[in-house]
């Protein structure tokens, strides 16, 4: 097919070696790599059944791990093969040049992001299962590939997100050292409410839902004298694991609504007070109206 030199040192002298490719050859290459591929595919599938089965390994990482030793097998399972069959690589320098320039533009985000992804699984900034904010977008990583995550949001929709932007921005992971996370309602009651009555009540409806963590323990803020009512805000932790954030906040809401209603305590409404100021009294006069009906006039 074509040939290639290339130089051995032997003794101190350099001895060149003309070097062919037959059809036979290749043929052998793509035996061996077919075999290989068969035997490397089954083992590491064997070793993933077993960290999954026996070691405790989590099925998503057990598959994390199963993607990065696959492309690792295989780009050794290349060389091996040339290697097998008296295949120098140096017959593929002819491939240099402008080809290898243009090959490297157009792979340069693509190994960016294979970079950033061992960069993920080496320094473990996030892992499955973490709760992350990253660019306007929230949700759980669900799984972490080759070149992409993919974080699926509460709503149940999934984003795939380029390794190396975990790597180049700011990410939030909620859960990096622990699972808890706190959360907070707002709340307001009408003007001539007992603030400490208020308090208490709220304090004693947080501790009474299941899924609110009691330690650390929930807690009342009197925020604010509002336009309207007297702000309060209730904080409270949750296991972001186990708990779903938002259905708490709402059981939350009716447990508070029935309490505050059973203790006589009103929830305002926007409302506004109007002052008329006058130099002088208002004047009013009756007048009677050419059907002789009274009619007013101010």
């Amino acid at each position: 097919m074509f040939s290639a030199d290339d130089s051995v040192e032997i003794n101190g002298q350099k001895v060149q070696a003309t070097r062919s490719v037959t059809i036979g050859k290749s043929l052998g290459a793509i035996l061996v790599l077919l075999i290989g591929y068969a035997a490397s595919t089954a083992l590491l599938r064997a070793l993933r059944r077993l960290a999954t089965g026996r070691l405790g390994v989590s099925e998503a990482s057990a598959n994390i791990w199963w993607r990065w030793s696959y492309v690792f097998v295989i780009a050794l399972l290349v060389i091996f093969a040339l290697n097998l069959v008296k295949i120098p690589l140096t017959v593929f320098a002819f491939l240099g040049g402008a080809l290898a320039i243009g090959i490297g533009f157009g792979t340069q985000n693509l190994l960016k992001n294979l970079i950033s992804g061992v960069m993920l699984l080496v320094e473990r900034p996030l892992k499955v299962g973490d709760f992350v904010q990253v660019g306007g977008i929230s949700g759980t990583v669900s799984s972490i590939g080759l070149r992409s995550s993919v974080v699926r949001a509460g709503d149940g929709i999934e984003t795939l997100i380029p390794n190396s932007t975990f790597v180049e921005s700011a990410v939030t992971n909620w859960t990096y050292s622990n699972r808890r996370i706190r959360r907070k309602i707002a709340i307001g009651v009408a003007y001539g409410s007992p603030p400490r009555e208020v308090c208490n009540l709220l304090l004693a409806e947080a501790e009474r839902h299941g899924v609110v963590l009691k330690e650390p323990p929930p807690r009342v803020l009197f925020s604010n004298f509002g336009a309207d009512a007297l702000e309060f805000e209730l904080e409270y932790w949750l296991d972001i694991g186990e708990a779903d954030s938002v259905l708490v906040a709402s059981d939350l809401r009716h447990m508070i609504d029935g309490a505050l209603a059973k203790a006589g305590i009103e929830l305002p409404f926007p409302q506004r007070d109007v002052h008329l100021q006058q130099d002088e009294p208002l004047q009013i006069e009756v007048r009677r109206g050419p059907s002789g009906r009274a009619a007013d006039s101010f």
